[in-house]
């Protein structure tokens, strides 16, 4: 009788080997993928420059344009690299896609270099294994300022559909990215139906832009160079009216000190915006909202916050705090503007 057997063959196609090689491969994907969204989030703020004056240009948009690039040209020499390392190595290289969940098998624990290399991979596994989201990342990313700013949108879009339930249409909230930074789409508006056929809108970053500027916006700016764009607005239009707005203005400071000349500040808001057809100035209120928890409600108007009056002529001027778990304020902020001017006797 005659019987094959298979004789021994040595391979280095081994699961230590491939999950090696299928990191390897991660890494450099993420590296692509990075360099990707740097490229995107580049051209999208370039876009965006004509929103923006000289001087936030120079503050603001100019140096989140000069470390994208700095991040995407060191993503582009990461992707770079981790495809010349498989090439200089071609039992690394040649090896399958794994088999076997990463473990700590014998060879990776038998052996020195095979142990540091098993380190690696868990490192990469608990930092690139799904989304490019460390620590670090969303630092470089991410400011207290901007972060403040989406909560209070968030948070006002929340209390409005507490309120009056879902917005029309039940939109979700719009971002300009979704993998390693979520960023709120400047301009986006979320519509209330309310009682007796009111609608209020909630929008995020309006554009105010000068009176000579070529725009089809109905709102501009008067005396001014650049558009003008607080950082959430309620406007309220009700039949036979011309609308009213309540502008709400971000400020991220932990301490908020100096409260008078900041109020005066952004003062203009209630006096330059204007319809150039008809003259109709729709900011009838604004306030700032900070995070400073000591500092009691502020208003130009004595009692105005308290309910004990409700001038639908007056021009408010306030500020109030507000953060996660503590929007009362605020709550009363939105509630004293639809009480006064949802009034039926308010002409």
């Amino acid at each position: 009788h005659k019987i094959l057997v298979e004789g021994a063959r040595l391979t280095t196609d081994i699961e230590e080997h491939r999950h090696i090689r299928a990191a390897i491969l991660r890494l450099a994907e993420r590296s692509a993928s990075l360099s990707r969204y740097c490229h995107r989030a580049i051209l999208l703020l370039e876009e965006d420059e004509g929103r923006w004056s000289e001087d936030v240009l120079r503050q603001k948009t100019k140096p989140r344009i000069e470390s994208l690039e700095r991040i995407l040209d060191q993503a582009l020499d990461l992707q770079s690299r981790f495809r010349k390392l498989l090439s200089r190595v071609p039992f690394i290289a040649q090896a399958s896609a794994p088999r076997t969940p990463l473990r700590p098998t014998p060879i990776f624990l038998g052996r020195p270099p095979y142990r540091e290399v098993y380190r690696a991979l868990l490192e990469t596994l608990r930092y690139v294994g799904g989304r490019l989201d460390s620590d670090a990342l969303r630092v470089r990313f991410r400011n207290i300022a901007t972060l403040y700013e989406y909560w209070l949108f968030v948070k006002v879009v929340g209390l409005l559909r507490e309120m009056y339930g879902p917005p029309v249409g039940d939109r979700a909230f719009s971002l300009i990215d979704e993998v390693y930074r979520p960023e709120l789409a400047p301009g986006q508006r979320f519509r209330f139906r309310l009682p007796h056929g009111d609608i209020l809108t909630a929008t995020y970053e309006p554009d105010f832009p000068p009176v000579t500027a070529r725009s089809p916006e109905r709102y501009r700016s008067a005396l001014t160079s650049g558009t003008l764009r607080p950082d959430v607005t309620l406007e309220l239009s009700l039949p036979g009216r011309a609308p009213v707005v309540l502008a709400l203005d971000a400020k991220s400071g932990p301490r908020f000190h100096k409260a008078q000349d900041r109020l005066q500040q952004t003062a203009h808001y209630l006096w330059l915006v204007h319809d150039p057809q008809t003259g109709h100035q729709p900011i009838r209120q604004l306030f700032l909202v900070h995070r400073d928890l000591e500092v009691p409600a502020l208003c130009n108007v004595t009692g105005y916050l308290e309910g004990r009056i409700s001038p639908a002529e007056a021009r408010i001027l306030g500020a109030v705090p507000a953060q996660p778990g503590e929007v009362e304020a605020l709550r009363n902020v939105i509630l004293r503007f639809l009480e006064t001017f949802r009034a039926r006797r308010w002409k």
